[in-house]
């Protein structure tokens, strides 16, 4: 999209867009206080990405979306990985522990 014009317009206009981007991103970690280290997580790094790929327009999923089916598609997918676990868990008899 952004070609490199002899004066350099583009490239600056591009420039401009990722510090406002960085900064909308940042504003949303500070006003809704997510940990910063975040920034490095697979998922959130993953998400931009996404979001990328789907250019000007893109439209966030509503509450009742992140509630409702990608919630319960998120536990199908939690529920699936587990069992692998547990198919072990019987041949050897160990399970998840947790200290704290």
């Amino acid at each position: 999209i952004f070609k490199k014009s002899r004066d350099g317009s583009k490239d600056k206009r591009k420039e401009i867009l990722k510090e406002e981007a960085d900064q909308a991103i940042a504003s949303f970690f500070y006003s809704n206080a997510i940990p910063l280290k975040v920034v490095e997580s697979k998922a959130f790094i993953a998400m931009v990405d996404m979001i990328s790929r789907c250019g000007v327009g893109f439209e966030p999923p509503s509450v009742e979306d992140i509630s409702g089916k990608y919630l319960t598609e998120h536990v199908r997918l939690t529920n699936e990985a587990l069992e692998e676990h547990r198919s072990v868990w019987k041949k050897t008899g160990c399970s998840i522990m947790v200290d704290g």
